[in-house]
């Protein structure tokens, strides 16, 4: 069917810098259930890799090759 890619976008406060990051297990439960419906499903997490918007546009922008498409305006 298609692809997706959920992302976890980096964010900063208190509960973040006191309890610290974990796995996006909204994201996994998302993934598991696209998948479930054909589809493929992939997580990046820039959150707990500390990355930028900046690396996360690369990372779209690369996953959209990927896939076949050609450019920003394309869909995932």
């Amino acid at each position: 069917m298609g692809k997706i890619l959920f992302v976890t976008a980096p964010y900063h406060n208190w509960g973040v810098q006191v309890v610290g990051n974990w796995p996006p297990l909204h994201l996994a439960y998302l993934a598991g259930a696209a998948i479930e419906a054909g589809n493929e499903a992939r997580i990046y997490d820039a959150m707990n890799k500390n990355h930028s918007f900046k690396q996360i546009r690369e990372e779209i922008v690369l996953q959209q090759q990927d896939a076949g498409n050609n450019g920003p305006g394309s869909r995932f």
